[in-house]
C-alpha cells in the first residue's frame, strides 16, 4: 500500500485544503473576485447551481471510485490530480506577490507551494517503487 509518510503528506494536504476554503470564505473571495470562476455565469439560480455542484461532486467521487477499484497504478491518476489541485491553488499567494497586498486566500496558498512540492515528490516515489 501507500508509505506511512505518504499517508501523513495526504493528511495535511487534506487539511490544508479545509483551511483554505474557510480562509476563502472567512475573507469573502467570492464577493471580491465574482468572476473568478468563468462557469459562474452558467447557472441562472442558486438552486440550479447548488444541483449541478452537487450532482458534478458526486460524479467526480464516482471517477475516482473507479480509478481505485482497477487498482494498480490507476490509482495513481486521482492522486497526482490532487497534486495538481493542491499546486494550482498556489494562485492566491504568487497574486498577493504580484500585487504587494492581501488576497484572499493568500495565508494557506503559501503553506500550498510548500506541501504541493511534497506531496507530489512523494506521489511519486510511491508510483515508482510502491507495490
Amino acid at each position: 500500500m501507500f508509505s506511512k509518510r505518504f499517508k501523513i503528506i495526504s493528511l495535511l494536504s487534506i487539511l490544508l485544503n479545509i483551511l483554505h476554503g474557510v480562509e476563502v470564505s472567512q475573507t469573502h473571495f467570492y464577493v471580491s473576485n465574482p468572476d473568478f470562476y468563468p462557469y459562474t455565469k452558467l447557472f441562472n439560480s442558486i438552486p440550479e447551481a447548488v444541483y449541478y455542484v452537487q450532482h458534478g461532486a458526486l460524479y467526480v467521487a464516482l471517477i475516482v471510485s473507479f480509478f481505485f477499484i482497477l487498482g494498480g497504478k490507476w490509482r495513481f491518476v486521482p492522486l497526482a490530480l490532487f497534486g495538481i489541485l493542491l499546486l494550482s491553488e498556489t494562485h492566491h499567494f504568487i497574486s498577493s506577490i504580484l500585487s504587494m497586498s492581501y488576497q484572499s486566500g493568500m495565508i494557506t496558498s503559501g503553506l500550498f507551494v510548500i506541501i504541493s512540492y511534497i506531496y507530489l515528490k512523494e506521489l511519486y516515489k510511491e508510483f515508482k517503487y510502491g507495490n
